[in-house]
Formats: C-alpha cells, sequence, structure tokens
C-alpha cells in the first residue's frame, strides 16, 4: 500500500527504492552506462521495478566469474613465460590475456 502526504495542494506518494547489499563493481557501472545510452526502456524499467542494483551487482559477479574462466583457459592454452626469469613478460603476457578475456566477455554480456 502506497502513503501519501500532502505537500502544497498536490499528494506527493511515499517512495522507497530499496537498495540491494553490495558494491556494483566496474562491469556493472559499464552495463548500466550501455543500458542508460541505449536500452532506455530497459533501465527505466529495472530503475522503477527497485531491481537495478541487484541485477547490475549480478551482471558484475557474473563477468567476473566469466573472466576468470576465461582466463584459466588462455593461460592453459597459452602458458605465461616464468615470472621468477623474467617478470616483465610475464606481466606483458597476462595483460594481454586479461585483455582479450575482457574483450570477449564486454562483447558477449555487457554490449549485448
Amino acid at each position: 500500500m502506497i502513503t501519501y502526504t500532502w505537500n502544497g495542494e498536490y499528494l506527493v506518494p511515499h517512495l522507497i527504492i530499496e537498495e540491494a547489499d553490495g558494491q556494483i563493481g566496474k562491469y556493472g557501472l559499464m552495463y548500466k552506462a550501455y543500458l542508460k545510452e541505449h536500452r532506455t526502456a530497459k533501465y527505466n524499467a529495472l530503475l522503477l521495478s527497485g531491481s537495478l542494483t541487484s541485477y547490475l551487482i549480478e551482471i558484475d559477479q557474473t563477468a567476473n566469474r566469466q573472466i576468470a574462466q576465461v582466463m584459466d583457459e588462455l593461460t592453459r592454452s597459452d602458458p605465461p613465460p616464468d615470472k621468477q626469469s623474467d617478470p616483465q613478460a610475464w606481466t606483458r603476457h597476462m595483460n594481454a590475456l586479461r585483455q582479450q578475456a575482457e574483450e570477449r566477455i564486454l562483447s558477449e554480456l555487457i554490449y549485448s
């Protein structure tokens, strides 16, 4: 049941949007920006239903899980050089793999 309060000549509803527990991470924020820009109807529906924050947290967690899985696959198929003997090459290699994994997840999950 919605309650109202008089504000001058108007009745104003008491609307409370319940926030989900947790932080929206990098991928959740990217998806939020994408929804606002390209999928406004879905964004507004999630916002008005009060489920936007929990949806974005779920998207962020899914993206992080999938990136970890893809990173595991990529490191198995293309093993990095020895970290002890050449740390810079290891870092370059791992950054390149991370970029590949993010690119794949962004195209599949965030920007689709």
